[in-house]
């Protein structure tokens, strides 16, 4: 694991912890049984004996999660991400997901910061700052 990778996938961590307070009232509120619970769900994340012995699997689960909620083509008409949705279900389990998976030391993590990159440049665009 990279340790100036892991730096970088960590200031956009923190970076996204202090965006998510700023977002624009327009941006929705995030349902129990929303998109973003929905994928989570149904592409649940490994338990800890699976995780242990395939960090392909882990990787998997990650990149699925992070390609079907906020992917390339995931965005509405306007650019902004399609299911960015606040609150406890919405973009803080997100994070708090993010923040588990990097944690693990199980991601590829030069292919990692870029989607969490991709994240925070879409919470960005919709935040008061």
């Amino acid at each position: 694991m990279s340790s100036a990778t892991l730096h970088i996938i960590h200031k956009y961590v923190e970076k996204l912890s202090r965006l998510i307070p700023l977002l624009l009232g327009s941006v929705p509120y995030a349902e129990k049984d929303g998109m973003i619970q929905k994928v989570f769900k149904s592409i649940p994340v490994l338990s800890s004996l699976e995780s242990s012995k395939d960090s392909e699997l882990h990787w998997q689960v990650f990149n699925q999660r992070m390609d079907i909620l906020f992917g390339e083509n995931m965005r509405n008409h306007d650019g902004g991400l399609f299911y960015l949705q606040c609150n406890p279900f919405g973009i803080d389990a997100v994070l708090e997901y993010v923040c588990t998976a990097v944690e693990t030391g199980k991601l590829p993590l030069n292919i990692a910061a870029i989607k969490v990159k991709w994240l925070v440049d879409g919470v960005e665009e919709v935040t008061y700052e």
